[in-house]
């Protein structure tokens, strides 16, 4: 096939959810703090292993889009290499954002695109390009494709869930319950690389403010975590 065939890139996807709000899932342990049954009815993006979420059934609505940019974080890692089955039984639309010299993702995708650079660069706001003909490469899933998504596709109010910003505190799914958390898993994860931290912030931060100009707004809609520079909404926190 064709890797830079228009059928499969994101065309499709632009203005598609217009003036709608979005629901950005990461997989921080803050995941597990807020009443995803909210959501049902708007647009759900995730991500990487939410799969594993999937299967041990704590997610009551379905993702509307799955992303990624790892191949090994689509797959899985041994012995959990049951990712891609997964992610078909949730029917979500795979939306990859694609790292040069690593086309065979083209193949599994729905639609999907090409990061701009590989290894990661986006500095300022100059790099930012609002007809999404190409997309930044960062230092997360969610930066790469997730939240330049819930904008090409017109969403105006971005909720983040799960998105901590703290390396430190591994993943919804727990580590220590689930054969994980190999010396593999955690340098392919970068727990406690609070270096990668803060330049995530960083980015994040040029995110805030080209997001803002073109009148869209981001929030952190759960508790804990790092992420403090997005305003903090409460009415997602199980309990409320």
């Amino acid at each position: 096939m064709t890797y830079d065939n228009k059928e499969r890139r994101l065309d499709a996807l632009k203005n598609k959810h217009k003036d709608e709000d979005c629901f950005v899932l990461g997989n921080g342990p803050s995941l597990n703090k807020v009443d995803l049954t909210k959501l049902q009815g708007h647009p759900i993006i995730a991500c990487n292993e939410i799969w594993q979420y999937y299967h041990e059934g704590k997610l009551p609505v379905l993702p509307t889009y799955y992303c990624t940019s790892c191949n090994k974080a689509y797959v899985g890692r041994p012995p959990n290499c049951n990712g891609v089955e997964l992610v078909k039984k949730m029917g979500s639309i795979k939306v990859f954002a694609i790292p040069r010299g690593y086309p065979q993702l083209a193949e599994q995708a729905d639609y999907y695109t090409f990061l701009a650079k590989n290894p990661p660069l986006f500095n300022s706001k100059d790099d930012w390009d609002p007809e999404m003909r190409r997309w930044p490469a960062t230092t997360t899933v969610i930066t790469d494709i997730c939240l330049p998504l819930a904008y090409y596709m017109g969403c105006n109010r971005i909720f983040l869930m799960g998105v901590d910003l703290d390396s430190s505190k591994g993943h919804c799914y727990d580590l220590e319950e689930h054969p994980l958390g190999t010396d593999e898993f955690n340098v392919e994860y970068h727990i406690g690389d609070t270096e990668r931290d803060a330049t995530a912030f960083k980015i994040f931060q040029l995110y805030k403010e080209i997001f803002e100009e073109a009148g869209v707004t981001i929030y952190n809609a759960s508790p804990g975590g790092k992420l403090d520079i997005f305003p903090r909404v409460t009415n997602f926190y199980k309990g409320d």
